[in-house]
């Protein structure tokens, strides 16, 4: 499980208030620090910000900058960094859209609190390994 020397920081990338809360609330017993981009600018701005970003929830239509440009973005900077998108939008052409850009995977909305832990720690304990 987590390493006590370690907090992970996820970055949370949704311009619905509603959905970063109830991703924050899922998340809140879990001892991460949470950060909160409201577009995909934002998110560049903070992942260039903080480097030490674990893991990145990608909404992936907002208004500005899409999460597909700013999963590429980001990707330019870390390859390895894990990023799961999340959206409302699965089609089969968004979800290939989502991984080509380097999505490690995604998640439909609405999606339960138990699958997004699930996902989440998928990917952060996998690195550990």
């Amino acid at each position: 499980m987590q390493s006590p020397s370690h907090i992970y920081t996820i970055l949370v990338v949704d311009d619905e208030e509603t959905n970063f809360y109830y991703i924050e609330v899922a998340l809140r017993n879990y001892g991460y620090k949470i950060l909160h981009a409201e577009d995909g600018f934002q998110a560049v701005k903070l992942y260039e910000e903080n480097p030490d970003i674990d893991l990145i929830l990608m909404d992936l239509m907002m208004p500005g900058m899409d999460g597909i440009q700013a999963t590429i973005l980001i990707l330019q900077i870390n390859p390895k960094l894990p990023i799961i998108a999340i959206t409302a939008y699965t089609t089969e052409e968004s979800i290939i859209k989502a991984l080509k850009s380097g999505c490690v995977e995604v998640i439909a909305k609405p999606f339960s609190k138990t699958l997004l832990i699930s996902r989440i720690h998928r990917y952060l304990f996998e690195k550990e390994s």
